[in-house]
Order: C-alpha cells, then structure tokens, then sequence
C-alpha cells in the first residue's frame, strides 16, 4: 500500500470518527472583514480544549429565533483569564461581536463579549489580532540564564507557517495528497492529536518546558498533553520503534543549540493551516524533520524547522517561531474529541 493510500485510510477513519465538526479557529474559516454583531441570550456554553464555543438566542428580521453557534479561544487559555462557564447564565441577555463564518450563516469567531452587567472581554480585536496575554503577570520566568532550559510560552497567533514558497516545493504526488485533505474536518487537533512538533510548538498559549535528564532531553508540552524524549546518545536509544506522528528524535548540542532529527513518521499531517490560502500541507512516511532551538538577542527561543520529503517534497520546507520565557508551568490539556450535535 502506498503512502497516498495510507493517508486516505487515516483521513478516512477520522470521518467515520468524527461525524460532525465546529469551525476552527483559522482565517480561512472566519471573514475577518465581515464584523457582526449579535444580540441575544446565552443558550449553552462549552468551554473545553482545543476549542470553547457559546451559542446564542437571537431573533432575526423576521421576528424568529435563531441559534448562533461561535467559536472561541481553548479552555487552558480561558481559564487563564479566569474565564469559566460559571460566568455565562442561560437565559442572560448578551452581545457578541466577532468575524463571520465563511461557511455557517448563524456562525463566528468570538471577537468580545459584553455582559448584561456591564463586563466584557475582549478575545480578539476587529483587526484579526487574537488576545492570549498569557505573560502579562509573569515577573520571573522559569529559564536558564542564556539556555534553551527552562519554560516557554508563545504569546501570539502571529506567523508558525512554512516560510513563502513551500507550495512550489509540492510535487505531484504530494498535490494529489493534500487534495484530499480537508482542515475543516481532518485538522488532527480535532482527533486530540498533536501531529508533528512543528504543530506543537506553533500552538499559542500553551507553555512547555524543555529539560535535560541525562543522556536525553525532554519537552514536555501543555498542548495536547505531549511529552517528547529527544535521545541525545543514538546507542543507548531504543530501537523497534513504531512509526507515530511525532516521530522519533535524536538529537545534539551545538554549543548553545540543540539540533534534533526527527524520523520514523507514520503518514500525516506537517501543518494543518498555512497562512497561504490553503488547507495545510500533508507528509508521507519518508518525512524527515531538522529542528533547531537557540536564544535570540532579547533572550527568546527560537523555533525553527525544515522538513523534506522523498515522497511528496522536491526540496526542504521550512518555518520557525518565537517563543517567550514564562513562569507558566504546562498544565493539564484534557482534550475532548466533539461528537454528533455537540458544539
């Protein structure tokens, strides 16, 4: 069997899985153009990873009730505001503004809310920039003085894509592929997955902590409850290992970077959005991915990557992000796969 196949069985099975989906959070899902504005009464509220949703009763034109179904931010991000569903009441009035869904006349993307009591919260402006201030109170962030060791956070939705060009990268077979995938029902954070580390590390809000025991390094990441073990001595790593869809890693220090070379993929998904108008890029199980963390001049992690693909690449495809230094310990994601009729 080969690798498109492979891919079409595993995209397959997540549609018998998973029979409907909410919209997720990406610009291709939510016209940032299109503002609305939404006056009504709390119907159900559900805050939970990787997405929370609120829906709301509203009467149209015509004088009949409608349900508005809107996305927000994830629960870890929430609870971090302090926001619970405790603060919703059914029945209580509310207004909500935000971005309209492309595909879903009655759905958005929530950009504030305001309370019949005169509280609001703001969790993505009008202009499309997302509001996680995850770092706002941290005084002393848990990181080695000029070490890639210690706890990260990124505190942005900004950027985390491959680098511009990465579509003429795509060979035929690879086309064929990503034909096939479709981010609004086979973005694997919708199965509970954490795909690759690219997909991992570009997630926003979600502190790791990268630590040195012995002779491996491990990264220990809040979003999808992902612990990686990087094997920094190749002889006394195991061997057999199934392929996954983080891979198997060794790695090495290069004075202040670590450098890690991730194989051993089992067919999947390599970015589940890009920024460039399309669904996401897929891999096969010869992708082979090149990791590198150091320390820019302001002290941040820097993230970067480059994936090749014998398969489905004619040439490497590359990205990287930033990551600030946090007191924020990584919690407990506690993803909940959505079924039929849950929003």
């Amino acid at each position: 069997m080969n690798n498109s196949q492979n891919l079409l069985l595993l995209m397959a099975g997540m549609l018998i899985a998973l029979p409907s989906y909410s919209h997720h959070g990406f610009a291709q899902y939510f016209d940032r153009t299109n503002q609305v504005r939404i006056e009504g009464t709390v119907h159900a509220i559900s805050i939970v990873n990787p997405h929370a949703h609120l829906e709301i009763a509203a009467v149209n034109d015509a004088g009949e009730t409608e349900i508005w179904s809107c996305e927000t931010q994830a629960k870890t991000l929430l609870d971090r505001k302090g926001i619970t569903e405790s603060k919703f009441v059914v029945g209580e009035d509310i207004v909500v503004t935000g971005s309209q869904a492309r595909r879903d006349p009655l759905g958005c993307e929530v950009g504030t809310i305001y309370f019949s009591n005169g509280d609001s919260i703001t969790l993505r402006t009008a202009q499309g920039r997302a509001v996680i201030a995850v770092n706002e109170t941290v005084q002393e962030p848990v990181a080695q003085a000029n070490s890639i060791f210690g706890r990260w956070v990124r505190d942005s939705f900004a950027g985390g894509g491959a680098e511009p060009g990465f579509q003429d990268l795509i060979n035929e077979a690879g086309l064929a592929a990503n034909a096939q995938y479709n981010s609004f029902i086979h973005d694997p954070s919708l199965f509970c997955s954490s795909s690759t580390p690219v997909r991992i590390w570009i997630a926003p809000g979600n502190p790791s902590e990268i630590r040195r025991e012995g002779d491996r390094i491990v990264m220990q990441h809040e979003f999808m409850d992902t612990t990686r073990i990087i094997y920094l001595d190749p002889a006394t790593a195991p061997t057999d290992v199934e392929p996954s869809v983080a891979g198997f890693s060794i790695g090495r220090m290069e004075g202040d970077e670590l450098v890690v070379e991730t194989t051993n993929f089992s067919p999947g998904v390599l970015l589940s959005h890009t920024s460039a108008g399309s669904d996401g890029v897929v891999h096969s199980d010869a992708l082979k991915l090149i990791e590198r963390y150091n320390l820019d001049e302001n002290g941040d992690l820097i993230f970067s990557w480059e994936a090749t693909d014998s398969n489905y690449f004619t040439g490497p495809i590359r990205g990287g992000v930033s990551l600030s230094a946090t007191t924020l310990a990584p919690g407990t994601y506690d993803c909940e796969i959505a079924t039929e009729g849950e929003h």
